[in-house]
C-alpha cells in the first residue's frame, strides 16, 4: 500500500511537473512536520549517496528511491512519534505517517541530486512500459488469431489449447527479451 501511494503521488507530480516548479512548501499539517520532512529527506539523501544512479533500470531506480525512503522512516519512528505526540491531536501519528512518504519524496527530489537522477529515470518509464505491453499483447493476439484462422486449434482439447498458448506466449516472450531487459533490467527476464 505504501508503494502504491508513493508511486501514485510521484506519478502525479511527474505528470503535472510540480517537482520542477518548486512551489512554496505547504504549512505544517502537524506542528514540526516540515522540519521533520527536511531532516528525514537529508538522511535519505545520505542513504542514496554513492548510488550508481545512471546505471540502473527504471525499476531498479524506483526500488532504490523507495528503499531509501522506507529505510529512513523505519529508522526514525521514534522521532516521528515524538512530533506526532507534540501535536496532541487524535490520529496525528497515523496522519503524519500517511503524508510523510510523499512529502519526503518531493523534498528529496528537489534537494538531493542523486534522488533527482533516480526519479528522472523511473518517472518516464510508464509510457514506455505501456507501449511495450500494448505491442506485446497485440503480437500475442495476432499469433493466436493466426492459429485459429488456419484451423490449427480446431479439434484440440482444452489442455492442448492451453499448451499451445504457453508455447506461443514463451516464443513471444523470448522475442521480446531485449525489450524486457531494457525496461526492467537483467532481473526482468527471470
Amino acid at each position: 500500500m505504501k508503494h502504491l501511494l508513493l508511486w501514485g503521488s510521484l506519478w502525479l507530480l511527474a505528470g503535472n511537473q510540480l517537482v520542477w516548479a518548486a512551489p512554496p512548501a505547504p504549512a505544517d499539517t502537524i506542528a514540526g512536520q516540515t522540519q521533520l520532512v527536511r531532516s528525514l529527506a537529508a538522511e535519505a539523501c545520505q542513504h542514496l549517496a554513492g548510488q550508481p544512479a545512471t546505471r540502473l533500470s527504471p525499476v531498479q531506480a524506483q526500488e532504490a528511491f523507495e528503499q531509501a525512503l522506507s529505510k529512513t522512516i523505519e529508522m526514525r519512528v521514534a522521532a516521528i512519534r515524538q512530533v506526532a505526540t507534540q501535536a496532541n491531536t487524535a490520529g496525528a501519528y497515523e496522519k503524519l505517517r500517511a503524508n510523510l512518504p510523499t512529502a519526503m519524496a518531493v523534498h528529496l527530489i528537489r534537494t538531493c541530486p542523486t534522488a533527482t537522477q533516480l526519479y528522472s529515470q523511473f518517472s518516464n518509464s510508464a509510457a514506455a512500459e505501456d507501449a511495450f505491453i500494448q505491442a506485446w499483447g497485440e503480437e500475442l493476439c495476432q499469433r493466436l488469431a493466426t492459429l485459429q484462422a488456419t484451423g490449427f486449434l480446431k479439434g484440440k482439447s482444452p489442455a492442448e489449447r492451453v499448451e499451445l498458448f504457453h508455447q506461443e506466449f514463451n516464443a513471444s516472450l523470448t522475442r521480446r527479451g531485449p525489450q524486457i531487459m531494457q525496461l526492467y533490467g537483467p532481473a526482468g527476464n527471470s
